[in-house]
């Protein structure tokens, strides 16, 4: 029997980006089934009344900044971080993952995201902007 675990992400994350990339990985040692689902860590942070430090803290950021470089050489992926950050939500891409897990083809999708978020910096802003960066890289 296969065992299987939640992988929670977040799409403007890239702490979820870096975990996503140790993933195939871990399936293949444990043999493992993964359930991708998304949740926006920021709505998490304001239900349990916390607050986003690395965003309200410049030294945290940079903290933060450095940390990300260090675990992306660590794990030898390309990490950039993205500009657009603030201008998109993770409710398109989100949609995607659900329709991507009707089809069959949700680890690709999420790949695909990903790349898309934080090593090509793409602003995935609307449906068409994920649309328009899919079809350039089909």
């Amino acid at each position: 029997m296969t065992n299987s675990i939640s992988f929670y992400l977040d799409f403007k994350s890239p702490y979820s980006y870096l975990a996503f990339t140790q993933l195939p990985k871990l399936i293949e040692r444990h043999d493992v089934k993964v359930e991708y689902i998304s949740v926006n860590v920021l709505d998490v942070m304001k239900a349990v009344k916390n607050s986003p430090t690395t965003l309200l803290s410049p030294i945290k950021n940079q903290y933060t900044q450095d940390d990300l470089r260090r675990w992306a050489k660590r794990y030898q992926v390309p990490l950039t971080i993205n500009r657009h950050f603030t201008k998109f939500s993770n409710d398109a891409p989100a949609r995607l993952l659900l329709a991507a897990r009707k089809m069959g083809c949700e680890t690709m999708i999420l790949s695909l995201l990903f790349k898309a978020i934080w090593v090509d910096g793409e602003n995935l802003a609307d449906q068409e902007m994920i649309i328009s960066y899919l079809e350039k890289t089909r």
